[in-house]
C-alpha cells in the first residue's frame, strides 16, 4: 500500500538559497512511498533521439517542500536547445519527465504518467505536432498525460527511426537498436484536462543515478 512520504522537508516550507529569480512556471504535487524517502532536488530530464532515454538534456527546477509530502517545483527556464524536438509540419517542441533526487543523487521519485510539453509556436489541428501531442496545442508550458500502446503511430515512427539512426551511428547492432528505440516510443500523450496546473504525483522508486 502506498503511503505518503514521512520525511520529505522540515514542517515549514523550504527553497533553495540560491532561487535565481522568477520562475516561468510552477509544477505541484506530492510524492508517495513506501518509507521515508527525503527529497533533495527535482530536475527535468528532456527526451530526445538518444536511445538510452530521457537525460542528456535536463532542467534543473527550484525545489520548494512542504509537511507531509508536497512540492512546488518552479521552472526557471525554457527547455535546453539540445531538448528541443521537431516534426516536419510543425513547431519546435520539447518533451520532458519529472525526476526527484535524495541528497547522494540518486533517483527517489518519476512520474511517467505525465509528460511536460513545451512548444515554441502552437501546433495547430491536423499538424504532425499536433497529431503526436493528442490536439491542437498552445505556445510554452503544458502538460500531457502519457500511457503504452502496442503500436507506434506515424509520428512515433519518425521519432523512433531518428533514435535507430543514432543509435547505429553510435555502435549499436540494428536488432538492439530497432528494439529499442521502438519499444521507448511505444506510448501515448494526450492533453491533460487542467494543463499545467496539474498535479503531479511521484512514485518513489529505489535509489539509483
Amino acid at each position: 500500500m502506498w503511503l505518503a512520504v514521512g520525511v520529505l522537508a522540515a514542517c515549514d516550507a523550504q527553497v533553495e538559497s540560491d532561487y535565481p529569480g522568477q520562475a516561468l512556471v510552477a509544477l505541484q504535487g506530492s510524492v508517495v512511498a513506501a518509507g521515508p524517502v527525503a527529497i533533495k532536488s527535482m530536475l527535468i530530464r528532456w527526451a530526445t533521439d538518444d536511445p538510452t532515454g530521457p537525460g542528456e538534456a535536463v532542467s534543473p527546477l527550484a525545489l520548494t517542500t512542504s509537511y507531509p509530502a508536497q512540492f512546488t517545483a518552479l521552472i526557471l527556464a525554457e527547455p535546453p536547445a539540445a531538448a528541443r524536438q521537431s516534426l516536419p509540419d510543425g513547431p519546435t517542441f520539447a518533451e520532458g519527465y519529472l525526476f526527484a533526487f535524495d541528497a547522494g543523487g540518486g533517483t527517489v521519485g518519476t512520474d511517467f504518467g505525465h509528460a511536460l510539453v513545451w512548444l515554441a509556436g502552437p501546433a495547430g489541428d491536423g499538424t504532425q505536432t499536433a497529431v503526436y501531442l493528442g490536439g491542437a496545442t498552445a505556445a510554452g508550458f503544458t502538460v500531457a498525460e502519457r500511457s503504452e500502446t502496442d503500436a507506434l503511430s506515424a509520428e512515433e515512427e519518425i521519432l523512433a527511426d531518428r533514435c535507430v539512426a543514432r543509435a547505429v551511428g553510435e555502435g549499436w547492432n540494428d536488432t538492439r537498436a530497432e528494439t529499442t528505440c521502438r519499444a521507448a516510443h511505444a506510448y501515448r500523450l494526450l492533453p491533460a484536462p487542467q494543463g499545467i496546473a496539474t498535479r503531479w504525483q511521484l512514485h518513489a522508486v529505489a535509489g539509483g543515478p
